[in-house]
């Protein structure tokens, strides 16, 4: 679902002219980061490094709803109460 919404803000805001670069840019970054989670769960294996996989998983997912809110309030959409 996330998938989706991120394909139709991106259709919705990015210039025609612009998208392919965009969405080439979008599709290398997701990319990147599925091989770096492969690389991650070949080095890591062992069920004691669990906790580490979890915490670099937070980080990330952290650092992409940061990016979203910075997005947020550069467009202008974020109300804060």
């Amino acid at each position: 679902m996330a998938d989706l919404s991120i394909v139709h803000i991106m259709q919705e805001r990015v210039p025609e002219s612009d998208r392919n670069t965009v969405f080439g840019v979008h599709n290398a970054l997701c990319q990147t980061f599925s091989l770096l989670k492969d690389i991650l769960v070949i080095i890591l294996p062992d069920p004691s490094t669990f906790g580490i996989c979890i915490l670099i998983s937070y980080a990330f997912v952290t650092s992409g709803y940061l990016s979203f809110v910075y997005y947020l309030l550069k467009v202008g959409f974020l109300l804060i109460f």
